[in-house]
């Protein structure tokens, strides 16, 4: 039988167009030929969520998203055609994602529960929305905020509070104070200079006080090792011996204590030195009456 030109040229185009879509999907990742399971999961928004894009497990395209449907005002419901290989259990759930954070695509990512008991096809499958960068820098940075706008009204509060501090009278008074101070810091510097020239005399007194206190140890040790209650006891029986002499002499005992006691040996023991002084001054006087000497058989005359 012989195919006419225009059955072949119908033919080459439904061909043209069927290979145009099967490459059209396969750099899409996707597999026409391959069947896969159908679950459904609802949204409250979809944020750009596109038909075809990619169904995730980890990070490895599974499957498609087949349809989006809005559902009245309420939500949007979303067909994801999964891989036949791929069990879905119980307890999974499906997130909105971004691809990345540049192009905003966005995808599904599948979380597979650690569970035994598996969906049945056409299952409903719980979704949830991922958190954008945005929200999770804003999470993050809130409470910087909120710490931020503390210190900043305390920075405002010690701000107005310096400001109520400097005024006038008070800068006065804290430029006389810096004042005082570089005059007390320039007093110190002389001091702290006339101590050093003075280090080499300031050695010697430490010196000459540590010879002089290693003289007062010394002095003290050796008082320490002297007979002081020997020569106490010592000083105590003369004191002791001398009360007893003033005692007898007191009492007229001895000749000292007579002389003492006795005031007419006293008179005549005076009158015996009178007479005693008289005949010494007499003597002096007029030797010759008291010693007589012959030279050559002369008698010589007073």
């Amino acid at each position: 039988m012989k195919v006419s030109k225009e059955v072949r040229i119908g033919l080459l185009v439904t061909i043209s167009v069927f290979i145009f879509f099967a490459g059209f999907y396969f750099l899409k990742g996707a597999n026409i030929f391959s069947s896969q399971n159908k679950y459904y999961c609802y949204f409250d928004k979809i944020d750009g969520l596109q038909v075809s894009a990619n169904v995730q497990i980890r990070g490895m395209n599974i499957g498609r998203v087949a349809a989006i449907e809005l559902q009245g005002n309420k939500n949007v419901k979303v067909t994801i055609g999964v891989n036949k290989d791929i069990k879905i259990t119980k307890g999974s759930y499906a997130m909105l994602a971004s691809a990345d954070l540049i192009t905003g695509v966005k995808l599904i990512k599948l979380t597979i529960a650690d569970n035994t008991e598996v969906l049945a096809r056409g299952a409903e499958i719980p979704a949830t929305l991922e958190k954008s960068f945005l929200d999770n820098v804003g999470n993050d940075v809130s409470p910087v905020v909120t710490a931020a706008k503390v210190v900043m009204a305390e920075l405002d509060s010690v701000v107005s509070g310096v400001k109520d501090v400097l005024n006038d009278k008070n800068k006065q008074a804290i430029a006389n104070s810096v004042a005082s101070i570089e005059t007390t810091t320039r007093n110190i510097a002389v001091l702290s200079e006339k101590l050093r020239d003075q280090s080499d005399r300031i050695q010697r007194i430490m010196m000459n006080a540590d010879t002089l206190t290693a003289n007062a140890s010394k002095t003290s040790q050796q008082l320490a090792q002297a007979p002081i209650k020997k020569t106490v006891e010592e000083m105590q029986v003369t004191v002791e011996q001398l009360q007893e002499i003033v005692k007898k002499i007191n009492s007229g005992d001895g000749s000292l204590g007579k002389l003492v006691t006795d005031k007419e040996l006293y008179n005549n023991l005076n009158a015996s030195l009178g007479s005693l002084d008289k005949l010494m001054t007499d003597l002096k006087a007029h030797p010759s009456r008291y010693i007589n000497l012959t030279i050559f058989g002369k008698k010589n005359k007073d």
